[in-house]
């Protein structure tokens, strides 16, 4: 299949989905059922932001998201797809922040100087709670480690358990 580019917009953001599983099972999560049936590869991945960039050298766009599936699944593989993108780019990360790969994936943001921030996603209030969904995630307490800027997503199921969780 073609890649189809629409412009018109001189502030748009890119938005890379990995091509490797999460091995979270979150019921929201629409990537996994599209990965069940219809996962690209890697190469595949690359190719079209290669093509992406090529085509849309004179397009302003100035953020990359990279998401999933799940970034910190395949650490030399996430470092493939940063390469592709211009130097002109901020990066930023959506992740569960899994424990697998995390001094690796720290490393990588930290040092990174195009990786400008992580956005984590959450969906309890407390670490405890979120294990339970979550599988292998970091403690809160971790993410300290991550010197560049943290946002917690979360879903908030209805107004009666609603809570905030704010920037670290």
């Amino acid at each position: 299949m073609k890649p189809t580019f629409v412009s018109g917009r001189n502030n748009l953001a890119l938005t890379v989905m990995v091509p490797f599983d999460c091995p979270n099972n979150c019921p929201f999560c629409e990537s996994k059922k599209e990965y069940a049936t219809n996962r690209p590869s890697l190469d595949s991945v690359v190719n079209t932001m290669k093509h992406f960039f090529d085509k849309n050298n004179t397009l302003n766009v100035p953020e990359v998201v990279i998401t999933g599936g799940e970034p910190m699944a395949n650490i030399l593989a996430l470092r493939k797809i940063i390469n592709v993108i211009p130097s002109n780019k901020d990066i930023y990360i959506n992740t569960t922040l899994i424990k697998r790969n995390f001094d690796a994936f720290v490393d990588l943001v930290n040092n990174h100087p195009q990786i400008k921030g992580i956005n984590v996603s959450r969906h309890c209030t407390t670490y405890e709670e979120d294990r339970k969904t979550l599988h292998g995630i970091v403690t809160d307490n971790e993410i300290s480690r991550i010197k560049k800027s943290v946002r917690i997503n979360c879903v908030i199921k209805d107004r009666k358990h609603s809570f905030f969780r704010g920037v670290i």
